[in-house]
């Protein structure tokens, strides 16, 4: 069975998740990410950063995670129900750790940094 979650429709898939949907799609999300977000980093520390090459695959990174939570936010907010509850609850400190990891980490400050002090900022 295929995580509707994890789809790549137009539209999110609300008939068709269930709170077991849940927590392996953002775990997988996640993991995904981290991983992406490492290759990214040290991609970039090999080349000067610009927008291609930083914040468009950041962009990506983030969307994918939203195309994943946003539905569950929704569904937690229109149709609580005591699994739903659960299954949303789990996912709450794990992304808020991942936004710490975001948030603290070094090399994507330095990687927007170089980003900021390069000639191509001027153009953006």
């Amino acid at each position: 069975m295929s995580n509707p979650l994890l789809q790549n429709s137009v539209l999110p898939l609300f008939s068709a998740i269930k709170p077991e949907h849940i927590e392996p799609a953002i775990d997988q999300v996640l993991a995904t990410n981290r991983n992406s977000l490492q290759e990214l980093l040290q991609q970039v520390a090999r080349q000067q950063p610009d927008w291609n090459s930083l914040i468009k695959p950041l962009e990506i990174l983030d969307n994918n995670l939203s195309r994943a939570w946003s539905p569950v936010r929704h569904l937690n907010s229109v149709m609580n129900s005591k699994e739903l509850r659960a299954a949303h609850d789990a996912c709450v400190g794990k992304l808020s750790a991942y936004s710490t990891e975001l948030s603290q980490n070094e090399d994507l400050y330095k990687a927007y940094l170089h980003l900021q002090q390069s000639d191509t900022s001027k153009t953006l």
